[in-house]
């Protein structure tokens, strides 16, 4: 029973924490290349990121969340363990965490539902609040963009988006988080979103696992 016990503490607490360690470290160094653009309306531009990993030979894709930061600048990992960006950026200050809506809007672009990249950077930049600046309300930063782009049709997609986010401001994700960077020197970098698996789902695994081990066990016993 105390070696079951063992593996059951093992699990529960050790497991998880190897799974929800991300895969990026402080200093490892990065190339970021801007996959499909888009016009954020003030001429400087985000979109799709693919992120490679030059230290660990991992990529990932992944959408900027600071409209006053710099690509120019990503070159290595400032940090990655928590969901609050690096001191902030356009119309926030330290301690800006990513958003329940921008989390979830980021899982539906995960799973495969939302596929139009552009319209999502618009929208993860609306949900961070990039645009107080420009707007109070949807409608009035659609009507901003549209004189800025003559684009009403990314206009009304990435509204479409943002209206669906809203909805979620609720949403929780341990494993979604902010990747900051910076150039190796005193210049900060842009800050992306990212996910790492969740520990919910290996935990589950683990236990089931466990639960078969000792039946298992007992009917062999029985034998």
């Amino acid at each position: 029973m105390k070696k079951y016990l063992s593996l059951l503490i093992f699990i529960t607490f050790f497991i998880p924490g190897i799974i929800h360690a991300t895969p990026f470290a402080v200093g490892d160094e990065l190339k970021i290349t801007l996959e499909t653009s888009v016009n954020s309306g003030f001429g400087t531009l985000g979109g799709l990121f693919k992120i490679k990993n030059l230290d660990k030979n991992i990529e990932i894709y992944s959408f900027c969340l600071e409209l006053d930061e710099y690509v120019s600048y990503a070159k290595y990992v400032f940090d990655a363990d928590d969901d609050i960006v690096w001191k902030g950026g356009k119309n926030t200050n330290d301690g800006d965490q990513i958003s329940g809506s921008t989390k979830w809007l980021y899982s539906q672009y995960l799973s495969g539902t939302f596929s139009d990249v552009q319209a999502l950077q618009l929208a993860i930049w609306y949900l961070e609040d990039e645009y107080n600046d420009v707007a109070t309300d949807l409608d009035g930063w659609k009507s901003w963009y549209i004189s800025k782009t003559n684009n009403s049709a990314l206009a009304d997609k990435a509204g479409d988006y943002i209206t669906q986010a809203l909805l979620k401001s609720d949403y929780t994700n341990s494993g979604i988080l902010a990747l900051d960077t910076y150039d190796g020197g005193s210049n900060q970098g842009q800050s992306y979103i990212f996910n790492v698996p969740e520990p919910s789902t290996l935990l589950l695994l683990g236990a089931g696992l466990l639960g078969l081990g000792i039946f298992g066990r007992k009917r062999f016993r029985k034998r």
